[in-house]
C-alpha cells in the first residue's frame, strides 16, 4: 500500500505566517473576530480544504489527520467537518478551550472533551496527553455506548516529553 503525505500550512502558520510580532498577531486575531470569525476557525477550514484537494488527485485515499498543541485543536475540529477522514492523531491536545486558539462561542456548547467524544462516534482518534485522567468524558462515552476499544485510544506522556 503506498502512502501520500500532505503537510499543510493553513493561513498565518509557517510560510504563510503575517508576522513575528506578538503585537500585530493579536491585532491580526482581533480583525478576524470583528468580521465574525476567528483565526483558528479559518485555519480549520483550510484543514478542510486540503482534505478535498487530497481527495480530488487521489480518491479513496485513507486521510488521517495529525496536529500538536494548538495545531491538535485544529485538526480535531476538521476531522469532524471534512469528509472522508478515517483517524485524527492529536499529541498535547489542550485540555479545555480556555487554553485554546479562539473559537467564538464554542464553551457554551461544549468544551474538548465532549469534542473527542464527538471525532469518536466516527473515525479513530489517538490522543498523545500528559494529562490522561483530563480525558475521563470520552473515554465514558466509549464505554458506556459500548463502541471498539480502538475507537479511542489514549498513550500517557511524561510531562517533560509535552513540553
Amino acid at each position: 500500500m503506498s502512502r501520500i503525505f500532505a503537510f499543510v500550512a493553513p493561513r498565518g502558520v509557517g510560510p504563510t505566517a503575517w508576522t513575528d510580532d506578538e503585537k500585530e498577531r493579536t491585532h491580526i486575531r482581533r480583525r478576524f473576530m470583528l468580521l465574525g470569525q476567528t483565526l483558528a476557525s479559518m485555519q480549520i477550514y483550510d484543514v478542510c480544504r486540503a482534505v478535498d484537494a487530497v481527495q480530488e488527485i487521489q480518491p479513496g485515499v485513507r486521510v488521517v489527520l495529525a496536529g500538536k498543541d494548538d495545531a491538535a485543536v485544529t485538526a480535531l475540529y476538521a476531522s469532524l467537518l471534512a469528509s472522508n477522514v478515517a483517524a485524527v492523531e492529536l499529541a498535547n491536545l489542550p485540555t479545555t478551550h480556555q487554553d485554546a486558539p479562539d473559537l467564538l462561542n464554542v464553551l457554551r456548547t461544549l468544551d474538548l472533551p465532549q469534542t473527542v467524544a464527538l471525532a469518536a462516534e466516527r473515525r479513530c482518534v489517538v490522543l498523545e496527553t500528559s494529562e490522561p485522567d483530563a480525558w475521563s468524558y470520552p473515554q465514558k462515552v466509549v464505554e458506556r455506548l459500548g463502541w471498539d476499544d480502538k475507537r479511542l485510544r489514549i498513550i500517557a506522556t511524561k510531562a517533560a516529553e509535552a513540553q
